[in-house]
């Protein structure tokens, strides 16, 4: 799973940049700054793709090649865990 499809699970919103549109949750965008909650609180509505209303947060000056750089620290991903032997396992 990359990060732009994780973005996507449970997106409620779209963050608008200069080169486009990406996914985004206003919880988890809430939780992590109180300016992006304000934003959240405070965007305004836009026909999505899907003819549905979505929330549109505009992202000024920004381009998505600068927002994947913060997604990481927005949505923390676990490595999958590998195992080398068996052997070594402890229970």
């Amino acid at each position: 799973m990359n990060l732009e499809s994780l973005m996507g699970y449970n997106a409620d919103l779209s963050l608008e940049f200069q080169d486009g549109r990406l996914p985004g949750n206003s919880t988890l965008l809430g939780i992590h700054s109180s300016v992006l909650r304000g934003a959240c609180e405070a965007g305004t509505a836009d026909a999505g793709s899907s003819g549905q209303q979505e929330l549109v947060i505009p992202m000024p000056g920004l381009k998505k090649e600068d927002w994947m750089t913060v997604v990481p620290f927005l949505y923390p991903v676990i490595p999958r865990a590998t195992i080398s032997s068996w052997s070594q396992l402890e229970v």
